[in-house]
């Protein structure tokens, strides 16, 4: 007669991609994933059945209270109402004395996921190929040659004697003439305002040609200003709100911590329920920013790109924290742990951890990609409205001035009129 396989309670929560848990109406619960393939295969070379258990709290690991107490899978194997639970978990050694956790597979980090930065439009676009130095550099330039020619054109009227009351008027209109590339009626007959043309022609060749050549490269090719890429990036704005996993080791680990920075984070944290994964959502909609494990952050852009053929989400450049991970943690002392450490450093060494992670997120690559880059070489969309939101407004504007100036001057000639006394 065979003898019975022991029966051990596992305490799973959602750690895509490395298991998900599925609830059915019965209040039943299965696992799939990578780490239910590992359930799977230590229960046949061990020999034992499982009965996976779900945090009341939801919580995946979890971490310690300041007042003892514990939370998510974790505090479930703290409190041995599960033999050992499914992670990944961080290695914490500061617990050592009360769980054990398995073999060490990978060194991850903590990093920020965030919705991916979009197109950026304003009214000012118009104006932002050139520097505002540059600007103001040209309208002094502008105010310069005006001033230049207006007293060469009365100069010249007299030395002519073609004495004109209009020169200043013709200067300014002959410079914004040139400026615009536009010919003009009227030119210098003598050669030292002949050379000022040439002068103030050529630069504007230069300043209208670099004008016309940036803007054109910056309409067709959006630009994206990533606004948080670093903790330090996201404590110093105040547009979008963070959040940390509440009871998870990273809450701990800010909630503890003695830098500057990290007691910012947590004192203008808000709190998340579940991991990156339960809240991929809200994260892709922008609500806000979460501190996710790298691995679980690349499960929830992949989901999204295989949703929506897009990429909406974005992986900040530096990492939050490094740290060890541990596929289990385990009740101290747990009969089977070397057992266990050796089968999971056979796969991990065999390649079939990194071969079961790849297939869960291999269609992740293109968004990781700086914005902008990963379009490819798709050809430019075209210009949506709000791209020329500042020429327009710009135009609009003037047409309002000069309906203004027209009916003032009505007005005016009108009252003059009236009020003009009849001749005899």
């Amino acid at each position: 007669m065979s003898q019975a396989r022991p029966l051990y309670k596992v305490s799973v929560a959602d750690a895509s991609p490395l298991v998900y848990v599925h609830h059915h109406g019965n209040g039943s619960i299965h696992i799939t994933g990578p780490l239910a393939a590992l359930l799977s295969i230590l229960g046949d070379k061990v020999g034992f059945d499982s009965e996976v258990l779900f945090p009341s709290d939801g919580i995946h690991c979890g971490s310690q209270s300041p007042n003892g107490s514990w939370k998510g899978t974790v505090g479930m194997v703290a409190r041995k109402e599960a033999h050992f639970s499914l992670g990944p978990c961080t290695v914490n050694t500061r617990w050592s004395d009360i769980i054990d956790y398995s073999v060490p597979i990978d060194t991850q980090s903590d990093n920020l996921l965030m919705r991916r930065a979009e197109p950026e439009h304003n009214l000012g676009d118009f104006l932002k190929p050139f520097a505002s130095e540059v600007w103001t550099y040209i309208l002094l330039s502008f105010f310069s040659v005006c001033v230049a020619m207006s007293f060469l054109s009365w100069a010249e009227g007299i030395l002519t004697r073609k004495p004109s009351t209009r020169f200043i008027s013709r200067a300014v209109i002959w410079a914004l003439q040139a400026a615009s590339q536009e010919g003009s009626e009227w030119l210098p007959e003598l050669s030292g305002g002949r050379l000022l043309v040439a002068i103030w022609l050529f630069a504007t060749l230069i300043f209208m040609t670099s004008y016309g050549g940036i803007l054109t490269a910056m309409l067709t090719v959006p630009t994206f200003r990533i606004p948080i890429d670093s903790v330090k990036d996201m404590v110093g704005q105040t547009k979008i709100p963070w959040r940390l996993e509440v009871g998870s080791f990273m809450y701990q680990l800010f909630r503890d911590s003695e830098n500057e920075i990290f007691q910012k984070v947590y004192r203008g944290s808000g709190a998340m329920t579940g991991g990156c994964w339960t809240n991929k959502d809200e994260i892709r909609n922008g609500d806000y920013v979460a501190v996710c494990i790298k691995v679980m952050a690349l499960s929830a852009m992949a989901w999204d790109f295989g949703e929506t053929g897009k990429c909406h989400m974005y992986l900040a450049k530096e990492a939050v924290y490094q740290m060890n991970l541990g596929v289990m943690i385990m009740q101290k002392n747990f009969v089977h742990r070397e057992t266990f450490d050796d089968i999971i450093l056979r796969l991990h060494e065999a390649g079939i951890f990194n071969k079961w992670l790849l297939d869960e997120i291999s269609n992740v690559t293109q968004c990781l990609l700086p914005p902008g880059s990963d379009l490819g070489d798709a050809a430019p969309p075209a210009l949506p409205l709000t791209s020329l939101h500042g020429p327009f407004t710009f135009l609009l504007g003037g047409l309002a001035i000069g309906c203004v100036v027209f009916a003032f001057e009505q007005l005016t000639e009108l009252l003059f009129v009236s009020h003009k006394e009849p001749e005899d």
